[in-house]
């Protein structure tokens, strides 16, 4: 059973991205351009039940650099490494990430980072906040 139950989305409403082929830069610098806070995304194949899964990412452009962007939790967390570090992506490098942990085309640099970083981030503690 999950630890948590979430009240929604981080930037509603829900992009929906049905496709086989990879997100390109410019599908996301379009949401980005509609959504300049922020938006939330699900990538999922491009047939198949209506109600079908996918790849959920919160995007959100990074208020200090131009230029990068943060991938947050359903908390608007922002995903960090295993130090806690923010991680930041360019807009090259999310496209790449998104569509590596999707699926849609592989990148050993993600691959990777998932397994060697990612993967093993510490949940915050809750005594903490």
């Amino acid at each position: 059973m999950a630890k948590k139950a979430f009240l929604g989305l981080p930037y509603p409403p829900l992009v929906r991205l049905d496709r086989d082929v990879p997100v390109s830069v410019a599908d996301l610098l379009a949401l980005h351009s509609e959504r300049p806070g922020g938006f939330s995304v699900c990538v999922r194949s491009a047939s198949g039940h209506e109600n079908r899964g996918g790849y959920f990412f919160h995007i959100v452009p990074s208020a200090s650099a131009a230029g990068q962007y943060y991938l947050v939790d359903f908390e608007r967390i922002i995903v960090t490494d295993s130090l806690r570090r923010e991680i930041t992506f360019t807009i090259e490098e999310l496209a790449e990430f998104v569509n590596h942990c999707s699926g849609l085309s592989f990148s050993e640099r993600y691959l990777l980072l998932s397994q060697t970083d990612l993967n093993f981030r510490l949940d915050p503690d809750e005594d903490a906040a």
